[in-house]
């Protein structure tokens, strides 16, 4: 608790509340009909998934690290309530809202791979209504693949009679263009978009690697029956990750 507490407790909030207005205003500006192209119908996508996201993890934060309702959980436990929700709340939802931007930034990329290297196939693979489905298909995947998770776990309540006997159990998800002016003003706006869509996944991907190398470096150790790995610390770096 001595880094999640503040961590999860109040930057999280803040963090959240940020990414939710960012989010929200990239939704509205993206549904305008003259921004309806292929690549935008993706970005909105990723807009919504994300702020899916955190509108689902924010009343667990708030009331767990923010609201001190983790002394609660350590005397009494916790409620029915939040028993029955903190899994979907907490872990199954967000999963799978973040699974879906994940392969969306993955289609993103493929899609600006065909605009460059392979002009001739944008007609047939890179249209608004493919694109349509192959987010349709994401959305549709990542919910299969959490049903599983869903119908496999749960929480109880439960009335302890020896208060000095405390379980934790530790869950693992498995488991993101005159002629010639009108050519310069279209290559210019695509360069930008280029730009722009570089810029998203590179931040993606800044945020996204380290959690998949601290999963590697768990996965080697159970594999690999070494448990010289400092695992304090691998729980530190997941929080401010």
């Amino acid at each position: 608790m001595e880094w999640a507490v503040p961590l999860y407790g109040y930057v999280m909030p803040v963090i959240v509340t940020l990414t939710l207005a960012t989010n929200s205003f990239i939704v509205v500006v993206l549904s305008h009909k003259y921004l309806r192209t292929p690549t935008n119908y993706v970005l909105l996508a990723m807009a919504v998934s994300e702020l899916l996201t955190g509108l689902c993890v924010m009343p667990w934060l708030m009331y767990y690290f923010t609201l001190s309702g983790f002394k609660a959980d350590v005397n009494y436990g916790l409620s029915s309530f939040w028993c029955n929700a903190v899994p979907y709340m907490a872990a199954v939802l967000p999963s799978i809202f973040h699974t879906t931007a994940i392969w969306l930034t993955v289609y993103l990329a493929i899609q600006r791979y065909v605009y460059i290297c392979v002009p001739t196939l944008v007609r047939r693979f890179c249209t608004i209504h493919r694109s349509k489905q192959v987010i349709a298909t994401i959305c549709l995947a990542s919910i299969l693949m959490y049903v599983p998770d869903m119908l496999a776990t749960g929480n109880i309540s439960m009335v302890l009679t020896d208060y000095k006997t405390n379980g934790t159990p530790y869950n693992i998800f498995k488991t993101s263009i005159s002629f010639n002016n009108i050519l310069k003003k279209l290559t210019m706006k695509f360069l930008q978009n280029t730009r722009m869509l570089i810029v998203v996944i590179v931040l993606f991907l800044i945020t996204e690697i380290p959690a998949a190398l601290i999963f590697m470096t768990h996965v080697l150790s159970v594999s690999l029956k070494s448990y010289v790995i400092d695992y304090q610390l691998l729980n530190v770096l997941l929080i401010v990750r």
